[in-house]
């Protein structure tokens, strides 16, 4: 529970319980988002050392018939546009994170709060977009590593179709899971951030 709500029920319970004026409400407020955009930005961080753990203790498939020094090239030059592409994100939460940090005016305050609840939106869509991507490229990879043009049309067109429902069924499990890790975690900070942006604007308003 957040400071200020905890100290909302204590003044609907008690009207003795000591006040805050609105300039310690703000410093609250304050304090939170900057946590809160800290936070956004050690997950991000987290995910991607994760990612490069996982690159570089996975060994790929060199014995795959499929494999070739093109596909190997378009491979690495996928994964450094998505790696850049994710330290250009996380530089964006790092940078929202300082400055939210050393501002005091309130009306930079709200912009960096909006501009990091734009920029979460934007890095949860791109990672749900390149899984969607990837998975569509390994579908097809698989088509050409079981050979299966050089079969009967029949038997080829059978395969493709079965290939494409299985992967379509496990794409969709993959992203239900991608998407429920993206609300149990950025989500759940976002709203809390609404939250402080709403309270400042109400502030503003009393003003």
């Amino acid at each position: 529970m957040d400071e200020l709500d905890f100290l909302k029920q204590h003044w609907k319970k008690d009207d003795d319980f000591p006040k805050v004026d609105k300039e310690g409400i703000r410093k609250m407020l304050h304090n939170s988002s900057s946590s809160i955009v800290k936070w956004i930005f050690y997950i991000s961080l987290i995910e991607l050392f994760v990612g490069l753990a996982l690159n570089f203790f996975i060994p790929s498939d060199s014995n795959s018939e499929f494999d070739s020094e093109l596909f190997t090239l378009f491979e690495y030059i996928l994964s450094g546009i998505f790696y850049i592409i994710v330290a250009y994100f996380i530089f964006k939460f790092f940078s929202a994170y300082r400055s939210i940090k050393n501002t005091n005016n309130t009306k930079v305050l709200l912009h960096d709060i909006l501009e990091t609840r734009k920029a979460v939106d934007q890095y949860i869509r791109f990672n749900i977009y390149y899984i969607s991507f990837i998975s569509v490229l390994v579908t097809i990879s698989m088509f050409f590593e079981d050979h299966i043009f050089e079969r009967s049309w029949g038997e080829a067109l059978f395969m493709v179709i079965a290939i494409s429902i299985v992967m379509l069924l496990v794409m969709l499990v993959f992203l239900w899971i991608v998407k429920l890790y993206y609300k149990l975690l950025y989500r759940r900070l976002v709203n809390k951030l609404n939250k402080n942006y709403e309270e400042l604007v109400k502030l503003d308003e009393e003003e």
